[in-house]
């Protein structure tokens, strides 16, 4: 009986050991996880990190969801080298033309955007006021980490990461939509005036006080529902800009309306010199 006692004991340690270190490594601070079994990593912004595994492809992705690219083009970021700045990450990406192209991401947003010269990229990066970091390759990152030095973004152990304001333009589009059901139309205050940044801000104004139809959406980017007075940030990756206004499939059958009756205008906006 006695054996048996110390027996079911044993099992509980066991147990009670084993839940306690599932429950340390569970609780590990976001720039404290370097890798795993399968994976190597590099701790960027919360909840963003740089992964590469057997390919040796380094590349970002969001856990809840896959970044719009341009245009139709979804999925991960693939990195070539990289570096930060208050909630922005920049740097290369390998294989885009016969040279590196560069790529600029916001974290807030989830906003990223390609450029094709370096130039386009820093002229963004001050336009932005952001720091000008240094800029290099996850391998040469993750060998700091693996000699136990912090990348020069990380806060100090025990710290979160900062929060920083959101950016406001200096002026922005507006995107006015007018009347509901078949007749359901919109317009822009102005020509869209192509800036070197690739990013560009509307403000939607909708003649109807409340809206749970309506969403906006720029060269096929995730819809999102329009709400008078707010302004957002799209990215255009050449001219001319797709902007659609359209009532989601998803958001159509919640509503109960039939396929051929849902609300979707699509317009091509040129961008101006």
């Amino acid at each position: 009986m006695k054996q048996k006692f110390i027996f079911v004991i044993l099992i509980l340690l066991t147990f009670n050991s084993c839940s306690f270190f599932s429950e340390s490594s569970d609780k590990k601070e976001f720039y404290e996880t370097y890798a795993d079994w399968d994976y190597k990593y590099i701790p960027i912004i919360p909840p963003l990190k740089a992964m590469s595994g057997s390919s040796k492809t380094w590349m970002i992705s969001h856990p809840a969801k896959s970044f719009h690219l341009g245009q139709s083009k979804f999925g991960a970021i693939t990195l070539g080298a990289f570096g930060v700045s208050k909630n922005y990450i920049y740097g290369t990406i390998p294989g885009f033309t016969s040279n590196n192209g560069w790529f600029l991401l916001n974290t807030d947003l989830s906003l990223y955007i390609e450029y094709s010269t370096k130039e386009e990229l820093i002229t963004t990066l001050k336009k932005y006021k952001l720091d000008i970091n240094p800029i290099k390759s996850c391998e040469e990152y993750y060998a700091e980490l693996a000699d136990d030095k912090r990348c020069y973004w990380f806060p100090a152990k025990g710290e979160q990461y900062p929060t920083y304001p959101a950016f406001q333009p200096d002026s922005s589009i507006t995107i006015q939509i007018s009347g509901n059901g078949k007749t359901t139309d919109f317009k822009l205050s102005d020509q869209i005036k192509r800036d070197v940044s690739k990013i560009y801000y509307f403000k939607l104004k909708y003649d109807k006080p409340d809206n749970d139809l309506l969403y906006v959406s720029f060269d096929s980017s995730p819809p999102k529902r329009i709400v008078n007075n707010e302004i957002i940030a799209a990215y255009a990756e050449r001219s001319p800009i797709t902007i659609s206004v359209y009532t989601p499939y998803p958001i159509g059958v919640s509503k109960g309306i039939k396929e051929k009756d849902r609300i979707v205008v699509s317009k091509n906006i040129e961008l101006t010199e």
